[in-house]
């Protein structure tokens, strides 16, 4: 028992008192505790859902840049794609380089400027001077500022006048080069007429980067040019076909092109560039300098089976200013266009399918003597057209023979279109020539293929056929020839093969062979007088 201010207290009843205000302020704690862990809850809560919409955001504006990304990246290919499809339109469209250009665009002469500044008065005005000496000290000051200024315009107008003198020059020496060239071409000179027209394909801005390289031969005697292009790879067509985002990875990603879908693209770009080679020859060159082309066109790639480089021909084309004058090369269908014209055009260019050229660029590089050699100087070279029939037979033979036929047999006079048939022995693939020998002045007559034709129609054993010519076909004769398994071996190419092979010099001049009586139109055959 306790005695508080005088009174007895029960014990129990005081310690519930304690017990009963310890519970209320631990109750009171837990309540606080409770309201602050709510509060703090919220807090987090606000701060998450902030967080997740910052986020949020962020991977909205990422998205959003991503699929821009995405966006430009597809129209880059979809532009480059349609700038493949319209090379040849947007060729036509441009000006061609002739001699006129060349002479109105010279190049730009590469001159010094003037960078000496001109003084200025502040620089000679007098600063501190006496009230009485003011107007003497400025009356001086004017006297150097203006010879100095005297002497600036000298040096400037001496060094305005240097510069039209190294303009003029320039322009001089420009200008007798155009005069040198335009005097060159009209002699015919093969290099000059080969370097103009690289020059012109060149300058057509739609195949830069697309013809990467040029060669060039040009024979005067028919008013041939024979080119060779280097054409773009397979890579030229983009690999992709469309760029998108992809959200799963947050990255931009290509969707592929198919191999069926580039393959037509690269087809279609080849012909392109075939006929805008084309049209820019003959747009550059007069009709009596250039009367046909040959184009040959080359890529440079690696045979996937061997790693070995490799430089197939994806196109060959023989034509003559006529027939393309009759081409509307903004309205038709580039590839139909070749066919038309009978090139021999890859049927899988992206497969690097390699066709035969009409005219072997290597074989062709070979030079003869042209007829005023021919005609003006001592050679003692032999000349084919001047060589006796039996000789020039005997030469046939003896180039065939060495290029590796075993035998040879000449045959009988009856016998149109054939003057010799060669063969080669071989146990899987025998061979069987049959040979027609041609002495020319001028183009091979349409009649002399058509007989040669003939005679491989009928012969049952032969497997193909060759018309050697001291002159040279036609663009539709050599296409003739080529579907009809005949090989054309000209002028240049006879020229070189027996060089070649049996190491003899000799001259193709355009003087008439002797007149005999197979020969009564100024030509000869293997045949001749027994």
């Amino acid at each position: 028992m306790i005695l508080v201010g005088g009174d007895v207290v029960g014990t129990s009843s005081f310690w519930a008192d304690v017990a009963r205000g310890r519970e209320k302020r631990r109750r009171s704690e837990l309540a606080d505790r409770r309201v602050e862990a709510r509060v703090a809850s919220q807090l987090h809560a606000e701060q998450a859902r902030s967080v997740r919409a910052e986020t949020a955001a962020q991977k909205a504006i990422q998205r959003q840049a991503l699929e821009a990304e995405a966006g430009v990246r597809t129209a880059a290919v979809t532009n480059h794609v349609s700038d493949l499809r319209s090379v040849l339109k947007a060729s036509i469209t441009e000006s061609p380089l002739t001699i006129e250009a060349l002479r109105s665009c010279p190049p730009p002469a590469e001159l010094d400027d003037f960078d000496e500044p001109a003084p200025t008065w502040d620089r000679y005005q007098p600063t501190s001077v006496g009230m009485f000496g003011r107007r003497r000290a400025e009356a001086e000051a004017r006297q150097r500022f203006d010879k100095a200024f005297a002497e600036y315009a000298q040096r400037r107008d001496a060094h305005r006048s240097q510069l039209e003198q190294q303009v003029s020059a320039v322009q001089l020496a420009y200008e007798r080069r155009v005069d040198g060239l335009v005097a060159r071409l009209q002699e015919r000179d093969p290099a000059a007429v080969a370097d103009f027209a690289a020059a012109v394909i060149g300058a057509v801005s739609p195949l830069h980067g697309l013809v990467t390289a040029v060669d060039g031969l040009y024979d005067a005697d028919p008013a041939e040019l024979v080119i060779e292009i280097e054409l773009p790879g397979r890579e030229v067509v983009p690999a992709e076909r469309a760029w998108r985002y992809v959200h799963a990875r947050q990255a931009v990603e290509p969707l592929p092109r198919p191999s069926k879908e580039a393959g037509p693209i690269y087809a279609e770009l080849v012909a392109q560039i075939a006929l805008a080679v084309l049209n820019g020859c003959f747009q550059a060159f007069t009709a009596d300098l250039l009367d046909s082309v040959v184009l040959n066109g080359h890529v440079r790639s690696v045979d996937p089976a061997t790693g070995q480089p490799i430089r197939p021909c994806l196109v060959s084309v023989t034509t003559n200013r006529s027939s393309f004058d009759e081409l509307v090369l903004g309205d038709l269908d580039p590839t139909a266009c070749l066919r038309h014209l009978g090139a021999e055009l890859s049927k899988h260019p992206f497969a690097l399918e390699a066709v035969a050229p009409f005219i072997d660029f290597e074989l062709k590089k070979y030079r003869i003597v042209t007829t005023a050699e021919a005609l003006t100087v001592l050679d003692p070279r032999a000349d084919l057209l001047q060589m006796d029939p039996y000789e020039f037979e005997r030469l046939v033979k003896e180039l065939f023979i060495a290029m590796g036929y075993e035998t040879w047999r000449t045959t009988s006079s009856r016998d149109e279109g054939i003057d010799a048939i060669a063969t080669k022995r071989d146990p899987i693939m025998p061979v069987e020539c049959i040979i027609q020998a041609k002495r020319f002045r001028g183009l091979v007559p349409p009649k002399e293929v058509q007989a040669l034709i003939g005679a491989l129609t009928e012969s049952g054993t032969a497997t193909h056929g060759v018309l050697v010519t001291t002159s040279w076909l036609s663009d539709r004769s050599r296409q003739r020839a080529r579907r009809a398994r005949i090989t054309p071996i000209e002028r240049n190419e006879l020229a070189y093969l027996i060089q070649q092979h049996l190491g003899r010099e000799v001259v193709i001049s355009n003087k008439p062979p002797p007149t005999t009586d197979t020969n009564r139109e100024g030509q000869g055959s293997l045949r001749g007088p027994r």
